[in-house]
């Protein structure tokens, strides 16, 4: 036998199946989208209003009094910031609020 056909029972060569990178394990469910009630966003708004940012012992009790738990709170928090923010650039931008009309 010579070193090539050596060489080749040694390390067989395998074929890929799929892309290299692709994960073999079956994908996890995404978790449902959760939705608030009228008053528990009524209340975040009126916090958020209040206070843009939350100490962690605030976002816990604020957590406890809605009913949901403080990774919710958390995200609620830092969703409605990028939102505000994304509103304070278009204002600057343009001048001018949604309920205006531009001419």
């Amino acid at each position: 036998m010579g070193i090539s056909q050596q060489l080749i029972a040694a390390f067989p060569i395998t074929r890929r199946i799929g892309h290299p990178y692709q994960n073999r394990t079956p994908p996890k469910r995404k978790k449902p989208r959760t939705s608030f009630t009228r008053i528990q966003v009524a209340e975040l708004e009126k916090r958020f209003h209040k206070q843009k940012y939350l100490a962690s012992a605030e976002r816990a009790a604020l957590a406890r009094g809605l009913k949901m738990t403080d990774a919710q709170v958390k995200t609620w928090f830092q969703n409605r910031r990028t939102k505000w923010s994304s509103l304070i650039s278009f204002v600057r931008h343009y001048g001018m609020t949604r309920g205006e009309k531009a001419l």
